[in-house]
C-alpha cells in the first residue's frame, strides 16, 4: 500500500474556468518500492541509422504507429504533421483552431493512441486546457484537422486554479490517468506547487503529490520550473504508467490498479525523502531526452551529462537504454557521434525512429538485436 504523509491543508482553491471550490489536501508520495540499478553501456556495438528524406518544417516532439509518423511542430499553420512512412511523404496536416484570430493553441502528444467504434485511429492529443484527441483516419482522408473531440479539463477532473501544463492518458470510456506537472497562481511570486498524479473514474478522482515541497535553490529562484520536464507514458494495456523526470533521473513505475509506485534510480540518486533537504540545482542533469514503450519494454533516450559537463562543453554520448516494466534493466547500446533528441517506437516491428530537432533530420534504427 502506497504510504502517505498528510503534512498540510491548502486553503480552499477555485478550480480554473469553474466556481466549484475544490478543498485540497497536500500528501507526501514516498515508494512502495526502490530499484537501485546500474545500467552499462554495451561499447562494443553502435546502433546504426538511416537517415530518412522527410520535411517537416519545425518538428518537436514524434510518435509512430501503424507507419504514420506524427510530429509536433513549431509551425502554426501545421501543429500536427503526418507522416506516411512507406512514402516518406506529408499525408495530413493538424492546425486546431486557437482562441482568437492567429492565435493557435499549442499541440502536445503523449504518445498514445487508440481506436474508436468505427476502428479508426486516434492519437490522444492535447492541449494545456483540454483533452483533444485527433482523428488520424479522417485527417488523411480529408487532408486536413479533425479533431475527435473537444473535452475541457475542468469536465474530466477538479483541480485547484492555476497555470500548469497537463497530461490526459485515456484508460476507458470515463476513465484517465492525469499527470499535473509543477503549477503556479503567479510565477512573478515564486511559489509553486508539487507535481501530482491523478486517476479519475466515474465514481472517485485520486491524487497525490509527488514532492512535500518544491524545492528551491539560492543559486536558481527558479529552479522549480526547471523540474517540469517530465514524460509521461502508458503501458499499451492500460495498466501501468511511467513518469521519468529527466533533469533528476527518475524512473517511476505507477501500477494503476494496485496503485503501488516504483521507483527506478541509480546508486548516486537521492531517495524522495532526501529532495527537500538537497540544493538540487548543482545535481541537475542533461538526462533523459525522449522515451517511449512497448508492451513489453520502456526505452529511454539517454544523454546524462551534468551541468558542470555541459559548462565545460563535455560531447554528449547519446544512448539508448532498455527497461522492462517490472523496473528491471535490460541492456544499453550507444549511437554514433551525431545530435539526436527525440524518439518513437514502433513496437510491433521493432523499429525506432528518431529526430534531430536542430537540422530536422529524421531517422531509422532496427531495434531486433537490441530487443530480442
Amino acid at each position: 500500500m502506497i504510504r502517505f504523509i498528510i503534512f498540510a491543508a491548502i486553503t480552499t482553491l477555485c478550480s480554473c474556468g469553474s466556481k466549484e471550490v475544490v478543498e485540497r489536501v497536500d500528501t507526501f508520495f514516498t515508494p512502495d518500492e526502490y530499484k537501485i540499478v546500474r545500467p552499462t553501456v554495451d561499447t562494443t556495438k553502435t546502433l546504426t541509422l538511416e537517415e530518412l528524406p522527410i520535411e517537416v518544417f519545425g518538428a518537436k516532439k514524434i510518435a509512430v504507429k501503424d507507419s504514420l509518423l506524427f510530429t509536433t511542430t513549431t509551425n502554426e499553420k501545421a501543429f500536427g504533421s503526418i507522416v506516411n512512412l512507406n512514402t516518406n511523404n506529408i499525408v495530413a496536416q493538424v492546425a486546431p483552431l486557437g482562441r482568437g484570430p492567429g492565435d493557435f493553441n499549442i499541440l502536445l502528444t503523449p504518445k498514445q493512441f487508440w481506436y474508436n467504434e468505427n476502428g479508426e485511429l486516434i492519437v490522444n492529443a492535447y492541449d494545456s486546457r483540454a483533452l483533444k484527441p485527433i482523428n488520424i483516419t479522417k485527417s488523411i482522408e480529408e487532408k486536413g484537422s479533425f479533431v475527435e473531440y473537444n473535452k475541457k479539463f475542468s469536465d474530466i477532473y477538479k483541480y485547484e486554479q492555476g497555470f500548469a501544463d497537463r497530461i490526459a492518458l485515456k484508460l476507458g470510456n470515463e476513465e484517465y490517468f492525469i499527470f499535473q506537472n509543477i503549477s503556479y497562481r503567479d510565477a512573478r511570486e515564486n511559489k509553486f506547487f508539487p507535481a501530482r498524479y491523478i486517476i479519475k473514474n466515474p465514481n472517485e478522482q485520486y491524487d497525490f503529490d509527488i514532492y512535500k515541497d518544491v524545492p528551491t535553490s539560492e543559486d536558481d529562484e527558479m529552479l522549480p520550473t526547471k523540474l517540469e520536464g517530465r514524460i509521461v507514458l502508458i503501458k499499451p494495456d492500460c495498466r501501468k504508467v511511467v513518469e521519468i523526470s529527466g533533469p533528476l533521473d527518475y524512473i517511476n513505475i505507477i501500477n494503476i490498479e494496485q496503485r503501488k509506485v516504483t521507483s527506478i534510480i541509480e546508486p548516486t540518486t537521492p531517495c524522495y525523502d532526501k529532495l527537500v533537504n538537497m540544493d538540487l540545482f548543482t545535481n541537475l542533469k542533461n538526462g533523459v531526452l525522449d522515451a517511449d514503450v512497448t508492451d513489453k519494454y520502456i526505452l529511454i533516450l539517454y544523454d546524462g551529462r551534468t551541468r558542470d559537463d555541459i559548462i565545460a562543453k563535455k560531447e554528449a554520448t547519446i544512448s539508448l537504454r532498455v527497461y522492462d516494466w517490472n523496473g528491471n534493466f535490460i541492456r544499453a547500446a550507444k549511437f554514433p557521434q551525431m545530435i539526436i533528441n527525440q524518439m518513437a517506437v514502433d513496437g510491433d516491428n521493432n523499429i525506432a525512429y528518431f529526430l534531430n530537432r536542430h537540422e530536422e533530420k529524421f531517422y531509422r534504427c532496427n531495434l531486433s538485436e537490441l530487443l530480442k
